[in-house]
């Protein structure tokens, strides 16, 4: 199995702060917040990750994060041309993903108690996709799933004014490589971006996606 962390974006919702540093190396605790993913993908037993960045990062990233050497894992940089949304990050990694399996962790995402769980999972039950979820109080911020009245998974909807349950989108999927198939499927959202939960709605129209909970 291999790991996706995507550092790209214009961080506009955090500014002044991001003027002068990409989201994900601002400090979190004592270290850059893309650290923290990076951890727990290898707690999780993953060590050949993706690191997907915007033209004009690269060598910032490299400076800060090297090869991966210091985590005991491998680094490879692929570069996403314009910052048009996370579906299209998988899109520019389909090639170094190849035949296997994959962990999407997004890079500005911290998970207190690790990931083990939900790729153990996947591993077990092997739908083509997991994407794990949070309880949380204020979900019409977010992705909220929703389940038919025999509580089968039918779709996702971002930030709706009244979602049906306090279930929410945390940031990490897990994928089959299958899912390759529907990339090319989805259309610019209304503000021109690739969207994950629209890359989500296809899968789930034709292949099995599932929810894995986490606290």
């Amino acid at each position: 199995m291999k790991a996706i962390i995507p550092i790209g974006g214009r961080g506009t919702r955090m500014r002044p702060v991001t003027f002068t540093a990409n989201k994900h190396f601002i400090p979190v605790g004592n270290k850059p917040l893309i650290f923290y993913p990076i951890e727990t993908i290898k707690k999780a037993g993953i060590v050949d990750i993706a690191i997907t960045y915007n033209p004009g990062q690269l060598v910032f990233a490299k400076k800060i994060l090297g090869s991966g050497r210091a985590w005991g894992v491998k680094f490879t940089y692929i570069e996403q041309p314009e910052p048009i949304g996370l579906a299209n990050v998988v899109a520019v990694c389909e090639e170094w993903i190849g035949d296997e399996p994959f962990v999407y962790h997004l890079g500005d995402n911290i998970f207190v108690d690790g990931i083990i769980e939900s790729k153990e999972y996947f591993e077990k039950e092997k739908p083509d996709g997991l994407v794990v979820m949070v309880h949380h109080s204020e979900n019409t911020r977010l992705g909220v799933p929703y389940f038919d009245k025999n509580n089968r998974l039918i779709k996702y909807i971002e930030k709706p004014k009244n979602p049906p349950n306090n279930l929410a989108v945390t940031g990490l999927y897990i994928y089959d490589n299958q899912v390759f198939d529907f990339i090319g499927q989805i259309t610019p959202s209304g503000r021109g971006e690739l969207e994950i939960t629209d890359f989500n709605n296809w899968i789930l129209r034709n292949r099995k996606v599932e929810i894995s909970t986490v606290t």
